[in-house]
């Protein structure tokens, strides 16, 4: 290109308008702001991430470093046969890239996840199953909470399983 960036026009009856002008509804609220709201959701949605992964290894290394002072390990199905290539902050933020769903079935996902453990310590967090726990809960999450997510399928294809 030729470095001249372009504004997006709308037509306002008999004229158009730059659309960051465009008025929504009577609140006063404009294009522009809906944009400027977006970008914060999103930033904080990178912090919500960052401190979920934080969560995530550490309880991870923690019970890695228990499981090796225990006598055997008792194995799940959602136990690996190896570690993934891939860190818990890498998949977190991998799920909250490319799966759809709100901030808030991360949320629910990680509370779902400690329910369990509770339930059942067999289910405490280790680098062999928290790609798959973390997945299912997550998932499990968005089609409560959300109004819209995506096929099983799909989902295995963003957690890699």
């Amino acid at each position: 290109g030729s470095g001249v960036r372009m504004t997006p026009m709308l037509s306002g009856g008999d004229s158009w308008v730059p659309i960051d002008d465009v008025e929504l509804g009577q609140g006063g609220l404009f294009f522009r702001d809906i944009v400027e709201l977006r970008k914060q959701d999103a930033k904080k949605q990178e912090d919500l991430c960052s401190l979920i992964a934080t969560v995530l290894e550490q309880a991870c290394a923690a019970n890695d470093e228990n499981q090796k002072m225990a006598f055997g390990q008792q194995v799940t199905v959602f136990h690996g046969q190896r570690p993934p290539n891939i860190t818990p902050r890498q998949y977190i933020e991998r799920i909250a890239t490319y799966s759809g769903c709100s901030p808030c079935c991360l949320v629910m996902g990680m509370k779902y996840l400690d329910a369990l453990r509770l339930k059942d310590p067999i289910y405490d967090l280790n680098s062999l199953n928290f790609h798959r726990l973390v997945l299912t809960s997550v998932l499990v999450a968005a089609k409560f909470v959300d109004d819209f997510y995506y096929s099983n399928g799909y989902w295995a294809k963003v957690g890699g399983v």
